[in-house]
């Protein structure tokens, strides 16, 4: 749902499936690796922000700041029409 809603978002239109597919296996990806990167995960997560709040996981937090990244990349939502 997470990323469906930020497709959503980025998009202004109601995403496929397989853009869905592709975001959430990117963020599983990433969230392996940063489970096992832990200094990384930390870094992704909190520079420039500042520390995680309470409970929040570092790895997860790098995991959808990652994923963030690709939608506010995408050429749909950098050149409009």
């Amino acid at each position: 749902e997470r990323a469906r809603f930020g497709l959503r978002l980025c998009l202004c239109d109601e995403p496929s499936t397989s853009q869905v597919a592709t975001l959430v296996r990117l963020q599983a990806s990433e969230r392996a690796h940063y489970a096992v990167a832990t200094d990384e995960a930390l870094a992704a997560a909190t520079d420039p922000l500042g520390v995680l709040p309470e409970g929040m996981d570092a790895a997860e937090a790098a995991a959808w700041t990652m994923v963030a990244s690709v939608l506010l990349n995408m050429d749909p939502f950098l050149v409009r029409s």
